[in-house]
């Protein structure tokens, strides 16, 4: 494209515009897929929400709460994307919580993470990766470690019309059952 053409099609308007969104979309993505998958990835507040956390307080027994928008992404997805999804997702909790104050750290931890979907689309939860979220509170220190002996994990998907996105409840292995029944109870 010369520069008396794009100058051209600006002036008739919308007609040339797809053209030139198509230069700068093919543009940035090849900025974007510069980084390699180690490398360090720039701040993302611009770009996405941050995860939103609280502490709640159930049945005597504290409870970490962390809230994300949208939707976990599948497992088969392209290295350069997927850090840039571990980099939010790590970046996101790590920042989530310094807003709390964490009384207590588990050593035999208990996630649960519930999906809220925006429409009735069957989707198979198994095919979500949570790995970032169970690593990211990992690296936070609230849970000792991510493996069989020290986590129980469970998900489950609700409908909510008004948008795509994830809860992760946090808390100690031995308030799980009474957590599940207050929230069949409070959901």
């Amino acid at each position: 494209m010369k520069g008396g053409d794009y100058v051209e099609r600006e002036s008739r308007g919308i007609k040339g515009t797809p053209a030139v969104y198509g230069v700068l979309k093919s543009d940035i993505m090849g900025r974007v897929f510069k980084f390699d998958d180690k490398a360090a990835l720039p701040p993302v507040s611009a770009v996405y929400p941050r995860a939103r956390a609280k502490t709640l307080a159930v049945n005597g027994y504290s409870v970490y709460q962390f809230a994300y928008e949208g939707l976990l992404l599948h497992y088969q997805q392209d290295g350069k994307y997927k850090a840039a999804i571990r980099h939010y997702y790590f970046q996101s909790t790590f920042e989530a919580c310094e807003q709390l104050s964490i009384e207590k750290r588990f050593d035999k931890a208990a996630i649960f993470i519930i999906h809220y979907f925006k429409d009735q689309i069957i989707r198979d939860l198994d095919n979500r990766n949570r790995k970032f979220l169970l690593d990211a509170i990992r690296q936070t220190g609230l849970i000792r470690d991510d493996s069989w002996r020290y986590l129980a994990v469970m998900e489950e998907g609700f409908h909510d019309p008004h948008g795509d996105h994830v809860k992760m409840y946090v808390l100690a292995r031995e308030n799980f059952a009474d957590f599940l029944s207050y929230i069949e109870c409070n959901h």
